[in-house]
């Protein structure tokens, strides 16, 4: 028994709450297995991930990656052009993340997207990187940045796209650049309460066809997103407004009291003493 299926055994046996563990398992263990140029036991690691009800269209897009690189290396371009072709199914602008870079997989890769993706026309790609924002507090503006670090020359624009986790439709905010560094601002909607921030990068060449990302569409980077702090109150609203006011209708009601008094007080109510000396 090899060392990844007794790894599956003791995954199972321990039933762990989340279902998607075993997605990522066996993900993680086709990685290891391509890396280690073992193609037949990845792609039979790899399989099961398709038919996964667990397993998200990111998930199985990366490894339709996989099983197509593995099938392409092993000889058999029929079954790696259906994986791609599957893969393009779930993301027409998909690049490859294959660690190798390998200009003959990655010649193949733009064959079938070309044959398979209505007007699409092969690019040279390019190569970004980015670091994400410490932090952000809803409602103010926050800076996103990315360098491109091979094929600036045929970077036309970048953007980000963006959205709160739980929504479908992603906002596009296009990133100003000079000398192959890009940044913009996206102002995060204001809510009270803290939430997930989810986005990816994308470059385009002067056609607009996407030629580098970070992140994408299924698989978008995080980031948390700080609650904002409730606005104050007006004037009229705080707590020392009406305890000032209180106090003064307090005073004034007693003043009135007094003067009232004073009004229908009579003579000698108070006790009027008169001191006749006589020597």
């Amino acid at each position: 028994m090899s060392a990844f299926a007794l790894w599956l055994q003791i995954l199972a046996a321990l039933g762990p709450p989340d279902p998607g563990a075993r997605v990522r398992v066996r993900l993680d263990a086709a990685r290891q297995l391509y890396d280690a140029q073992e193609y037949v036991a990845a792609i039979e690691t790899l399989k099961p991930i398709l038919k996964d009800a667990v397993a998200t269209q990111a998930q199985k897009a990366q490894a339709l990656e996989y099983l197509g690189l593995s099938y392409l290396i092993l000889g058999n371009r029929r079954k790696a052009r259906d994986a791609f072709e599957d893969l393009l199914s779930i993301d027409q602008n998909y690049t490859l993340r294959d660690p190798s870079q390998s200009p003959k997989l990655r010649a193949f890769f733009e064959e079938v997207k070309t044959a398979f993706v209505p007007g699409y026309k092969p690019a040279l790609p390019a190569t970004m990187e980015h670091a994400a924002p410490v932090g952000a507090v809803a409602g103010r503006p926050v800076e996103f940045a990315a360098r491109v670090t091979e094929g600036a020359p045929r970077v036309a624009d970048v953007t980000i796209n963006w959205r709160p986790r739980g929504l479908l439709q992603y906002h596009k905010e296009g990133l100003g650049g000079a000398d192959a560094r890009y940044r913009g601002f996206v102002r995060p909607p204001q809510e009270s309460v803290g939430y997930v921030l989810e986005y990816f990068l994308e470059a385009h060449d002067t056609v607009g066809r996407v030629i580098a990302r970070i992140g994408t569409p299924e698989e978008p980077l995080a980031m948390e997103v700080a609650g904002a702090p409730l606005p104050p109150p007006p004037w009229y609203k705080r707590w020392w407004f009406w305890s000032a006011l209180g106090g003064a209708v307090a005073v004034g009601t007693v003043a009135g009291i007094m003067a009232g008094t004073a009004r229908h007080a009579q003579p000698g109510s108070l006790g009027s003493i008169t001191l006749d000396l006589h020597f």
